[in-house]
């Protein structure tokens, strides 16, 4: 990109531009570029400061000799940009530079003694250091993605050699459904644990067209956080299991043997035990707005739960799915909305241990885990650094001590240039993994350093 900006840009309209090593591709037809070998990049680095030298010597200084007769004659620039080479060619073509002397390298490694350094991460943000006494923040500007879909299939018509019709306002529709994310993660095609999970059902029917129906349950059950019904909370203890359980299942009928297991421990219990139970939750729920009971009347094949009874995973989950078929404004909005409903580690409570037994807990925290990190990339993509913050500190109340979110936190305090912030979430991470008696990840470790600039 810097390459094909000062070979094509009107800034430094006479300079050459010398590429040496790999890596610096695609700009071949720029007449202004040239490949050189590296030991042709210091000859001729070393032969502009003799000639800017020279100059300087009959004239107080360059831009006196600007205000002379021929201003610009003999003078010109040039600008070496290594790619792919070793650090110490790197350090011996920078040793050519002499400041103010018509020649600029720009290197790929951070030889130390630099002019200035750009230090870039992964979202296309960069920080400017050594140009002023502050740091400055580059923030890139992102094509929306509806206009870089019709772009795409604007390039895909041009070059496809058998379309000679005009492109139609069909083409341009179908644009807008975001080919490159259904490509990958294809709704008609879900996993076998998406659908075999007593959680991961949706929570809205497919009703044959493109109307989408957000989740509205008649009672909400949480369980991302302490387990809790929050217009009910008179609900607690053995009830409060029992409800959790059921609400799990998604509308399923769920046998007798099974509820004893997960809410009961599998201890046995006399059948009038277990239909009183049901019956005193079955009072307190009450009637669904069409007047059937919430919770059916036990049977030989078992007990079921209204749907309209529902968690907060199951609401979380239709919330993230409809966000991958969404436009990016909209699916912040709706993964912002999903991760609202974390309020801990799901079925932080005891009572719950049959939710590790049928890893509805761990593919819980990877929902959390997708949803965050889905909603932190599109957030920066936009330049919003308060939604992906958001999304990162959701993402770890599910997850706590999970590195890959902190080091996407610290990324997002460094692209803020916030040093005190870095610091602060790598001793957080840090006191985290000492509850649970470990250390960060030496990858951790190295971007902490990287970051804030300190060596090992």
């Amino acid at each position: 990109a810097v390459v094909l900006e000062l070979g094509a840009g009107d800034d430094l309209a006479d300079a050459s531009v010398l590429t040496v090593g790999s890596g610096v591709d695609g700009v071949e037809h720029l007449e202004r570029v040239a490949h050189v070998h590296p030991d042709e990049a210091i000859g001729l680095l070393t032969a502009r400061a003799h000639e800017v030298t020279n100059l300087l010597d009959e004239h107080v200084s360059l831009f006196h000799r600007r205000l002379g007769e021929n201003p610009v004659l003999g003078l010109s620039t040039d600008v070496v940009v290594c790619g792919d080479i070793e650090l110490e060619t790197q350090r011996q073509i920078a040793a050519c530079v002499v400041p103010r002397h018509g020649a600029a390298v720009i290197l790929s490694s951070d030889i130390g003694h630099a002019g200035a350094r750009l230090v870039l991460d992964g979202y296309g943000s960069a920080v400017l250091h050594g140009i002023g006494t502050d740091p400055i923040l580059i923030t890139p500007v992102g094509v929306p993605r509806d206009t870089a879909a019709e772009i795409a299939v604007l390039l895909d018509h041009e070059h496809d050699a058998s379309a000679d019709e005009p492109l139609t306002d069909e083409l341009v529709r179908e644009s807008e459904q975001r080919p490159t994310d259904v490509a990958l993660a294809p709704a008609s095609e879900p996993s076998t644990a998406f659908v075999q999970n007593s959680l991961l059902d949706s929570a809205c029917s497919d009703n044959g067209d493109d109307e989408w129906c957000r989740p509205e349950p008649a009672l909400l059950v949480r369980v991302l956080g302490r387990p809790v019904v929050p217009d009910r909370p008179e609900i607690q203890g053995l009830k409060l299991r029992l409800l959790v359980y059921l609400a799990c299942q998604n509308g399923r009928t769920v046998s007798r043997s099974r509820i004893l297991d997960a809410v009961w421990g599998g201890e046995a219990r006399e059948r009038k035990t277990f239909s009183n139970k049901l019956s005193d939750l079955r009072n307190t729920l009450g009637t669904s707005p069409t007047g059937s009971p919430l919770l059916s009347t036990a049977t030989d094949a078992g007990v079921r739960l209204d749907p309209s009874v529902m968690t907060d995973v199951a609401v979380f989950i239709a919330l993230a799915a409809r966000a991958r078929d969404a436009a990016s404004n909209e699916a912040i909005e709706l993964l912002s909305d999903a991760l609202t409903l974390v309020h801990g580690e799901p079925f932080d409570d005891g009572g719950y241990e049959w939710a590790d037994a049928t890893q509805d807990n761990v593919q819980t925290h990877d929902h959390v885990l997708n949803a965050a990190r889905d909603l932190y990339r599109l957030a920066c993509d936009a330049a919003d650094l308060t939604t992906a913050r958001f999304a990162l500190v959701q993402g770890l109340k599910a997850v706590p001590g999970h590195e890959d979110l902190y080091r996407l936190r610290m990324q997002l305090e460094h692209r803020a240039a916030n040093t005190a912030a870095i610091h602060a979430t790598f001793n957080e991470l840090t006191h985290q993994l000492n509850v649970l008696e470990c250390e960060p990840s030496t990858e951790t470790v190295n971007l902490y350093r990287q970051l804030v600039g300190r060596r090992s």
